[in-house]
């Protein structure tokens, strides 16, 4: 079981989300406990949902 849980909503991000990630997951990895990432479309209309 993960020590952290981190949720994002978004909404129309698909421009933003891989960079969003990209820097969560570098930030958390130099914490160095185990962590999720739970990222929840609230109805999206663009591409968002794909990625």
């Amino acid at each position: 079981m993960p020590k952290y849980s981190i949720v994002v909503p978004f909404h129309n991000e698909e421009e933003n989300i891989t960079a969003m990630y990209d820097r969560l997951k570098a930030v958390m990895e130099q914490v160095g406990d185990s962590f999720e990432l739970v990222l929840v479309d609230d109805g999206s209309t663009d591409r968002s949902y794909k990625l």
